[in-house]
């Protein structure tokens, strides 16, 4: 198990869910629009280096994240 990427998807997730809410209580996407970028771009590098990541790579907990 790669316990350095299961850990940079749930601190990902995280923070997607964080600036959801924020967008929800300030009307403010702006933020939610930066942070969905990045972890477009960054998983896209993840699957084209991995694979899918998958219980063998991340862990139970942190397949659904992906």
């Amino acid at each position: 198990m790669d316990r350095a990427l299961a850990a940079e998807l749930h601190r990902r997730v995280e923070q997607d869910q964080a600036s959801r809410r924020r967008a929800l209580e300030t009307n403010d996407g702006q933020d939610l629009v930066q942070i969905g970028a990045d972890n477009t771009r960054w998983f896209k590098e993840v699957v084209a280096r991995c694979g899918w990541p998958g219980n063998a790579l991340v862990g139970e907990q942190r397949v659904d994240a992906a």
